[in-house]
């Protein structure tokens, strides 16, 4: 057995659901002894007089703390002993979990600058304004959820992706691509889309307003529909909006509207596209609720972790061989503990900035191309058979050199610089 993993008894992992306390051990720099620290992963901070003048992630805390400040400090790091007051830190059991206490102490001892700290940035939206009596729906795409409501989907994790699905969406509904155009309907000056039957042209009173709206409407439905493509036995056929459009192509070859009927299989396949090659880990924000599955530091165990817009929360975790004895008992009982965890309360509109940092954080461990992690959204759990399949497969691919990996994402300073201090958030 590895030093790592002898540090790693049950009792550590036995964390509470959630803590307001970010740093759950803190000790004063001089009574500080090597042997009270752990060769385990952590997130730690070093202070001075209350101002924190590092804040990293470290997979050994003990060698961490050892470079900074033991008797034996390593000639080419900063030199915190001098200046150094107190040590604070938390163990972690995951590459995930580092990232998440990380996240919540740069912003509370970073508030002005932590995001120029973490690895992730914030990710995009597609936003959907049905407009009003004097103004046209509109397609918006922005890096900030801005509202949690049905009409705002993502997270997407680049700007290229969010356009590219709105883009997608525009061709499929063949809604109107000129916003300045369409303010001025029913007077405005066609484009040409319109010659090309690829747009009802609503901006010159072809159709009505009314009937735009409801093309929008019809786009906001399939896009709602599409929220649980993260699952693996879903398709694009099984979406009622599929299933519906399908009969319309029949009846209009029954009636030798082939044009109509073209127009429509062009649909079905582009829908089918977009299920194989779309991004992933999106839908309507309000909606959006994740399980993330993490190896806990040893294939012992498993670190459930429900993710919802503006929270992460730890789950009890589980030994791996109690999870394999009965893969769907097990995804039942995580289906209930999401489904009895108390939805959150609304979140101020002050505080919508934790909300695009959770979506932030779980866009790049889901997009990571090693990310050990699992993450089944909430439709996935109805499937048992097909989502204990995954889990099956999941616990055979990971390994504990896998789980070990981190991006270097978590290293703050204050004060003089430190060229090293990244060094110490590469694994996790």
């Amino acid at each position: 057995m590895r030093d790592s993993e002898r540090h790693l008894d049950p009792p550590a992992l036995k964390s509470p659901m959630e803590s307001d306390i970010i740093f759950d051990h803190q000790r004063p720099a001089s009574q500080v002894a090597e042997r009270e620290f752990k060769p385990r992963a952590a997130v730690y901070m070093l202070s001075a007089n209350d101002k924190p003048i590092l804040l990293a992630t470290t997979a050994n805390l003990k060698h961490a703390v050892s470079l900074r400040l033991g008797v034996e400090r390593a000639p080419h790091k900063t030199d915190y002993h001098a200046i150094t007051t107190h040590v604070s830190w938390r163990y972690v059991n995951s590459a995930f979990a580092a990232s998440w206490w990380y996240l919540r102490a740069s912003r509370q001892y970073y508030p002005g600058q932590y995001r120029s700290l973490l690895a992730w940035r914030s990710p995009w939206f597609l936003c959907i304004d049905m407009g009003g009596p004097h103004k046209p729906p509109t397609l918006n795409v922005q890096n900030s959820v801005g509202r949690l409501d049905d009409f705002t989907f993502g997270p997407l994790a680049s700007r290229r992706e969010a356009s590219r699905l709105a883009n997608w969406l525009l061709e499929q509904f063949d809604l109107c691509r000129f916003e300045d155009i369409l303010r001025k309907s029913p007077r405005g000056q066609p484009c040409a889309y319109k010659e090309m039957g690829k747009c009802p042209a609503p901006c010159d009173g072809s159709v009505s307003m009314d009937a735009y709206r409801q093309a929008v409407q019809d786009a906001v439905n399939l896009l709602r529909q599409m929220a649980p493509m993260a699952c693996t036995f879903a398709s694009a056929a099984d979406l009622p909006w599929y299933q519906q459009a399908a009969e319309r192509m029949k009846q209009a070859a029954v009636v030798m509207n082939f044009r109509l009927a073209a127009k429509i299989k062009n649909q079905l396949q582009s829908l089918t596209d977009e299920f194989k090659s779309g991004p992933c880990g999106w839908g309507a924000v309000n909606q959006w609720r994740y399980m993330a599955l993490q190896r806990g530091n040893t294939r012992r165990w498993i670190e459930p972790w429900i993710v919802r817009p503006g929270v992460c929360i730890s789950l009890p975790p589980v030994e791996a061989k109690v999870a394999m004895a009965d893969g769907a008992v097990f995804i039942s009982q995580l289906q209930k503990q999401m489904n009895d965890l108390p939805l959150p309360p609304d979140i101020p509109p002050t505080e919508t900035s934790l909300v695009d940092d959770v979506f932030a954080l779980f866009t790049y461990h889901l997009n990571r191309s090693r990310d050990p992690g699992l993450y089944l959204l909430e439709a996935d759990l109805e499937n048992e058979s097909a989502t204990a399949h995954r889990v099956a497969q999941w616990l055979g691919q990971t390994d504990s050199s896998t789980v070990q990996e981190m991006a270097s994402d978590a290293s703050a300073t204050s004060g003089s610089g430190d060229p090293d201090a990244a060094s110490e958030g590469e694994r996790i």
